[in-house]
């Protein structure tokens, strides 16, 4: 009878290791917690050869989706959004701009489809002129926009 297993953990396991991994546990425990739990896999020579592939493919999709953020972002900086607000006399607007006024703006006029929350604005602009503000494609690649404010005739 064997005293020890591999196994191929699925979810984490508290003071034992974390999704993903591949641990070396006790034949009862496995046995007993792990494998009734839903917890973890016996590692077999198939089931290892299956994760890997399925990290790899994981990789290769993360290095993709960052390649497009870094073309994204080089097509897009420097780029300028016109908004057209309400203001006052000495150019102070009437309200505020918001991260998703400039993100529907930039879905409007450069069909790029973005969510608020990639629009790093710490607080709204309420001032007519040219602000830059940086926009976040991925983690760690940001690419800074000109958001033109201009007073609206009324």
């Amino acid at each position: 009878m064997k005293k020890s297993v591999k196994i191929l953990l699925k979810k984490d396991v508290r003071d034992f290791g974390r999704a993903g991994e591949i641990k070396t546990s006790a034949a009862g425990f496995a046995r007993n917690f792990l494998l009734p739990k839903g917890l973890g896999l016996i590692a077999t020579s198939q089931i290892i050869a299956a994760h890997e592939a399925k990290i790899k493919h994981e990789q290769e999709t993360q290095a993709q989706a960052l390649a497009n953020a870094k073309t994204a972002a080089e097509k897009y900086s420097g780029k300028t959004v016109t908004l057209r607000v309400k203001a006052g006399e000495k150019g102070k607007l009437f309200g505020s701009v918001t991260r998703d006024d400039i993100a529907e703006a930039l879905n409007n006029q450069h069909s790029l489809k973005l969510n608020s929350k990639a629009v790093l604005l710490d607080q709204p602009l309420k001032a007519l002129g040219k602000h830059q503000v940086p926009i976040q494609f991925a983690p760690k690649v940001t690419a800074p926009i000109t958001v033109q404010i201009v007073s609206a005739k009324s």
